[in-house]
């Protein structure tokens, strides 16, 4: 009877501490505005050349060709689309899961975030096939 009462109290305390431990798990979530709640306007096609890459003119100082390596991205003029993509960067099969669009305003990016009006032009670039136009 004891090795029984000492067995499951053994299964309370484990019990008790997984609880404990997944209780002190702590969740992020990352509010992106949706690409509906901006100015652009239906059918408008977004171009690379002339709405993507003006957004990157304050990142180029963390990621130009002296700081674009195996895990950075060189974001400078003539240079971004085919580092965007040579990184992975863009999922036309879900663009919102993009890490084009969701890292720079994610917990873990120490540069500055997307304005709501950029992340809704770079969602519906990457959601109109993310092209070098």
């Amino acid at each position: 009877m004891k090795i029984k009462n000492f067995f499951f109290r053994t299964n309370i305390l484990v019990f008790v501490a997984i609880l404990a431990f997944l209780g002190s798990c702590q969740w992020v979530t990352i509010d992106l505005p949706p690409a509906e709640a901006t100015d652009i306007p239906e059918g408008d096609t977004i171009s690379f050349s002339a709405d993507i890459q003006p957004i990157f003119s304050r990142c180029t100082g963390c990621h130009d060709a002296e700081t674009a390596g195996n895990d950075y991205l060189d974001l400078t003029a003539g240079k971004s689309y085919v580092s965007i993509n040579k990184h992975d960067r863009i999922n036309l099969t879900t663009p919102e899961t993009s890490r084009f669009y969701t890292w720079p305003s994610s917990g873990d990016h120490t540069g500055p975030a997307y304005s709501t009006s950029e992340a809704a032009k770079i969602l519906t670039w990457i959601q109109q096939g993310a092209l070098n136009n």
